[in-house]
């Protein structure tokens, strides 16, 4: 494990560094939401005032359901705003890390893995959640009901730019990147760094279904970073699970009936791409300490 100095180890300091992290990213989804809320409210209330309407209330009805309408656009300006925070802190933390050790290289077939296995991720996550939707059906239909009215489930623009651009990157950084790496200084062990960052992934998805399934795939993520020893590796496989989410789930489950049946074929199908992809990346080229083949950029 690498040494550091003026108590860079300390795991108290680092476990209480974590629990900020964590706050400050609540504490900015919170702000970045506010901020949106009266900038675009102000700006619909200018809108149809302008174009000579008087009655208060109809004004405010329609800035309230433009406001609605155009909410990803506040979690796009919490994205951009949590990049240029956090990819500013993860800069600085790199520069202060002495880097040991070695990593696997990416390759095509390395890449092909990555993509096959995060396309098979994504659908073993829609499959479970459609069939926890027999067992738990009130928990589900609060969950959709959330990410409908979060615009998130519906290809924008503002959503494309939100889960396939910008969360890959920014979130990837703070949990991957930050949090790992306190993680890893507070613990010294792998596996503990990897529970705890992946279970940061979840809590800051503010709901039970999405934060269950983002810290599972949270713990693969993490497994990714480590074995490539970079964060193009989770980030890649990031971009391919939100991207197969709102473009390959739709077009290949749209017109099959959700069923228990269909819910445990459509898993059983993941879980071979999954396998498949896993392959494809095949085992470490060599077992490297834990200080060695996971920190780097």
């Amino acid at each position: 494990m690498n040494k550091t100095t003026n108590g860079k180890n300390n795991p108290v300091v680092n476990l209480c560094l974590i629990l900020l992290a964590l706050v400050s990213c609540i504490a900015l989804q919170l702000l970045c939401n506010y901020v949106y809320v009266m900038a675009a409210g102000t700006a619909a209330v200018r809108h149809y005032a302008a174009q000579g309407m008087t009655d208060a209330a109809e004004i405010k009805r329609l800035a309230d359901g433009y406001i609605t309408d155009h909410i990803i656009w506040a979690v796009v300006f919490y994205h951009v705003t949590a990049l240029a925070v956090f990819g500013l802190i993860y800069r600085r933390m790199i520069r202060s890390s002495v880097q040991t050790g070695s990593r696997d290289l990416f390759t095509l077939r390395s890449i092909a893995g990555i993509i096959t296995a995060g396309i098979g991720l994504q659908f073993l996550v829609t499959a479970g959640v459609d069939g926890a939707a027999f067992l738990v059906p009130d928990v589900i239909g609060r969950y959709e009901q959330l990410m409908e009215s979060s615009g998130i489930d519906t290809l924008t623009l503002g959503s494309a730019l939100a889960s396939i651009v910008l969360a890959p990157i920014g979130e990837e950084l703070l949990c991957r990147g930050i949090i790992f790496r306190l993680a890893d200084r507070a613990s010294g062990s792998f596996w503990i760094a990897n529970c705890i960052q992946a279970l940061v992934f979840g809590i800051m998805h503010f709901n039970l279904v999405q934060g269950t399934y983002a810290f599972l795939l949270g713990l693969v993520l993490g497994m990714w970073y480590r074995r490539y020893g970079s964060l193009f590796a989770p980030m890649l496989a990031h971009f391919v699970i939100n991207a197969s989410a709102m473009l390959l789930v739709p077009a290949a489950l749209g017109n099959i009936p959700v069923t228990p049946a269909s819910c445990l074929a459509v898993m059983g199908i993941s879980v071979l791409i999954t396998a498949a992809g896993a392959a494809l990346c095949g085992r470490r080229k060599e077992e490297a300490p834990l200080s060695a083949g996971w920190r780097r950029c």
